[in-house]
């Protein structure tokens, strides 16, 4: 008989799935993609200058120029099927797009080789193990967070962490949360990573995904593990705009931010999912057509020693080693960016005129060698910038003491000019090059004689100062002082040319002026806010950082740091509980014992109504089908439900209407202690999940951005416990909520378990859509990847009950507290009835409600 029983229910489902078919909502045909904008761009706008400094030197600063720019899953998907992945060619209209590792050194300035990547990753993925201290691979978000939460790294840790995003979400994506093992290899020798084939390398990873792309035939649109910011430029880069222009600097990195992408796309497309409006450009019109003879140099130009001694010649010095590369780079840029290509039949030469011919020749003489001349220019520069400079020197030497000339000619030296020149240039480049510091004396234990001279010869005296004895006669002119200070005051030895000064008068300091004091009270004030912070920042420390070992650093040192921290207003919702993890770890699920399950009998009717609320259940359900049934039955602040929606809902056996839940969920906004700084709980609107539910570009992203924005002005979302999401999905109710506290995703469902395949759809796309969302309208790291599924124990419906999830989704979003709450003690099916009567009654009589309650209260007048 139960086996009979259950395929009847299954029957029923079935039916019951091809009526509500119509109204479902349509799973995506997109692609699916990890490549995430938002992961990497947060990671690249949370490096520290000297993270930039460090992934520059590592021979990737180029990717640094990415600025948030959103490429369109429908177009990228449009582009993949015009693919040929055997040809490597974008093929449309009869015009021939090539995808060429030189390409994507155009578009993303990756390094350029013959070295291929290592073909064994187990050594590379060893030393990532080690570095980072795991027995296993991390989601990527473990790398991420390091950057974005500025923990203390290493250079190489740096870069491991940046490279492996850059990769996952960018350069090379997969379907997994975790990085590919394929590409861990870069790690045996990660100073020397630059010098791999970084192009071919993406190139490959591109043209393998689009193979299984455009062979697959998935219902869900399969799987486009590529970098899609490439492929959207390199098209969108051969499109015709007839006067819109780009811009053809190189990496094309640099040029296309923000939303262009999405702009121009939309500019070429034909209809909603269908592009191609615009013809192509031949490449002679666009950046691909840039000169690249100089792709191929891992270092700026082919630049020797012969070069750089000349810019030590010209300037007198020799120039900081970090300076010249920086001249060298500049060349490169120079010349690079102003290279053209054009289409020329050689042969057609030969019948222009001698004239022409010698004219065409100078021409072409006069473009290549555009290296050459640049190489001068700057030697010229330089020239005369040294000669500048020494020109002022001698101005200045005419003031020079004529002491201080006696004194030191009898300890010339061949390095004295060396030293001159030196700290001629290093003073006209040191508000540049700092790095770099000017010739200082030999130190000395001891105290040494100091003779002082003009500020032109002031290097020169200080190096002989450390060599030499000073007649004690000269005393006027010669005192004693400590290494480190240099250079005497005036008022100890006076200037060798009367009536001038050594150096610049130090303007006086303004008297101090008072402008405010504090009172007692406000003192008293101020202090027991900072103890109030001080101690709650302690012990928000001492619960992230529980395994640290206690001797890392003395309690004064860390309260003299929180005395130092500014202060701020107090308010609720930087209570040190709020979206944390408390500091024991995650909570355990309450299991409710065997005593509830069904096959034991427990007392029923827990929900008991009165008299009057039943007369007022059952006038609500009368108004839903009489003349007043478009009023509005609960109005609170904009949130409305007629009578209709609430009585047809609420009947007995009815479906709840998602207008119903929503009302529901204001209400509880509205409760003593349902205020989210208060509960640090959301209660979100039923649409928002069915937009979650859509794909990206068919869900309304206004409504989106206002949830997600306009709920953090009653409490930040990631300063709440936990998030709710009422959600119908085929005619069913069910409950997600995003447990911030315990890093969970918690599913309440009266009916489906988490293997069956209705949930295993649902779970998987509310997800996705979900951590998409948060990333780009809060951009805020929480770490959702690493959350896991969990399915609490909830009361259940019967196998032939399908009307009253509403009712279940409702019940759960009031009373799930924590993972310690035992739903299924707190109600029962046989409770759902007088359930339905007090959620009438409730929300009709709720304070707040501006509705046409009257209607009720009048009609049992009548």
């Amino acid at each position: 008989f139960a086996e009979i029983k259950i395929l009847k229910r299954k029957l029923a489902l079935s039916l019951s799935r091809e009526e509500t078919n119509s109204n479902s909502v349509k799973l995506s045909k997109d692609a699916f993609t990890r490549f995430s904008v938002s992961t990497f761009s947060s990671v690249v706008e949370s490096l520290t200058p000297e993270n930039r400094k460090v992934i520059e030197d590592f021979g990737f600063g180029s990717l640094l120029h990415f600025d948030r720019c959103f490429v369109p899953n429908k177009f990228v998907k449009w582009v993949a099927r015009h693919v040929n992945h055997r040809s490597a060619d974008i093929v449309f209209n009869g015009k021939v797009i090539s995808l060429t590792k030189e390409s994507v050194h155009l578009v993303l300035g990756l390094p350029l080789s013959d070295k291929c990547f290592p073909s064994d990753p187990s050594l590379g993925k060893s030393i990532l193990l080690s570095k980072f201290v795991k027995q296993k691979i991390p989601p990527v978000s473990f790398f991420s967070k390091k950057i974005i939460d500025h923990e203390v790294l290493s250079d190489e840790e740096v870069f491991m962490c940046f490279i492996l995003v850059a990769l996952h979400s960018f350069l090379c994506s997969n379907s997994s949360v975790t990085p590919s093992h394929k590409y861990f290899g870069i790690f045996e020798d990660i100073g020397n990573a630059k010098d791999l084939d970084w192009c071919g390398f993406v190139l490959d990873w591109l043209l393998d995904g689009i193979k299984s792309f455009n062979k697959g035939k998935h219902s869900d649109g399969g799987t486009l593990p590529v970098c899609l910011y490439y492929w959207a430029v390199l098209y969108l880069d051969h499109v015709d705009f007839g006067a819109r222009h780009f811009p053809m600097s190189i990496p094309h990195i640099s040029v296309w931010k923000g939303s262009m992408i999405t702009d121009n796309a939309e500019f070429d497309s034909k209809s909603p999912g269908c592009y191609g409006y615009h013809l192509l450009l031949d490449i002679s019109r666009t950046c691909f057509s840039k000169d690249l003879r100089f792709i191929a140099n891992p270092t700026p130009l082919s630049f020797g020693d012969d070069f750089k001694q000349k810019l030590d010649a010209v300037s007198g010095c020799t120039l900081p080693e970090n300076l010249k590369i920086d001249i060298c780079n500049l060349i490169q840029n120079y010349c690079f960016n102003s290279g053209v290509s054009i289409n020329l039949d050689v042969h057609s030469v030969n019948a222009l005129p001698d004239s022409l011919k010698s004219c065409f020749c100078k021409l072409m003489t006069h473009a290549y060698s555009i290296d050459t001349r640049s190489q001068q220019l700057v030697l010229y520069l330089m020239k005369l910038v040294a000669d500048s400079v020494a020109t002022d020197d001698d101005n200045n030497d005419e003031y020079s003491s004529q002491d201080v000339n006696a004194a030191s000619q009898h300890q010339n030296s061949p390095n004295d000019v060396t030293v001159k020149d030196a700290d001629r240039v290093y003073r006209s480049l040191s508000q540049k090059y700092e790095s770099t510091p000017p010739p200082q004396p030999r130190q000395s234990p001891q105290m040494k004689p100091l003779v002082e001279s003009s500020n032109s010869d002031r290097s020169k005296c200080l190096k002989k100062s450390d060599n030499s004895e000073v007649d004690g006669d000269s005393s006027s002119d010669v005192i004693m002082i400590d290494i480190e200070n240099r250079y005497a005051p005036d008022s100890i030895s006076p200037s060798p040319v009367p009536g001038m000064r050594r150096f610049s008068i130090r303007q006086p300091c303004p008297d101090v002026e008072i402008i405010d004091e504090r009172s007692l009270s406000d003192t008293v004030i101020h202090m027991t806010r900072r103890s109030d912070e001080i101690y709650n920042s302690i012990l928000l420390k001492s619960g992230n950082n529980a395994n640290t070992s206690a001797g890392s650093g003395s309690s004064a040192d860390h309260l003299n740091h929180q005395l130092s921290m500014p202060s701020q207003p107090y308010r609720i919702s930087d209570s040190t509980t709020g979206g944390k993890l408390p500091i024991h770890g995650p909570r355990r699920f309450a299991k409710p014992a065997s005593i509830f399950n069904a096959d034991f009998v427990t007392s029923s009717n827990k929900f008991v109504v009165t008299k009057s609320e039943v007369e007022n259940y059952n006038i609500i359900c009368k108004l839903a089908s009489s003349q007043f049934q478009c009023e509005d039955a609960v109005n609170m602040f904009g949130v409305r439900c007629t009578f209709w929606s609430l009585g047809d809902s609420l009947k007995p056996g009815g479906l709840v209407k998602s207008f119903v839940v929503s009302a529901f969920c204001f209400s509880l906004f509205h409760k003593p202690n349902g205020h989210p700084d208060i509960s640090k709980r959301h209660y979100f609107f039923s649409n928002i999940a069915d937009n979650l539910l859509k794909d990206y570009n068919e869900a309304d992203q206004q409504i989106l951005y206002r949830a997600f924005t306009k709920s953090s002005k009653a409490r930040p979302l990631h300063h709440s416990n936990m998030l709710f999401f009422p959600t119908r999905f085929q005619g069913h109710w069910f409950v997600i909520i995003v447990d911030i506290k315990d890093r969970k995703y918690v599913i309440l469902d009266s009916f489906y378990k988490q293997n069956d395949e209705f949930q295993e759809i649902v779970r998987d796309r509310l997800r996705s859509s979900f951590e998409h969302h948060w990333d780009k309208y809060m951009q805020v790291n929480m770490g959702f990847g690493e959350y896991e599924f969990v399915y609490p124990v909830v009361p259940e419906q019967p196998l032939d009950n399908n009307t009253d999830s509403g009712i279940y989704t409702m019940m759960f979003i009031e009373h799930w507290t924590s993972p310690r709450s035992a739903l299924r003690c707190l109600f029962t099916q046989k409770d759902i009835p007088n359930i339905r009567i007090k959620i009438a009654n409730d929300l009709v009589f709720q304070p707040k409600n501006s509705g046409m309650k009257h209607r009720v209260t009048h009609y049992k007048k009548c």
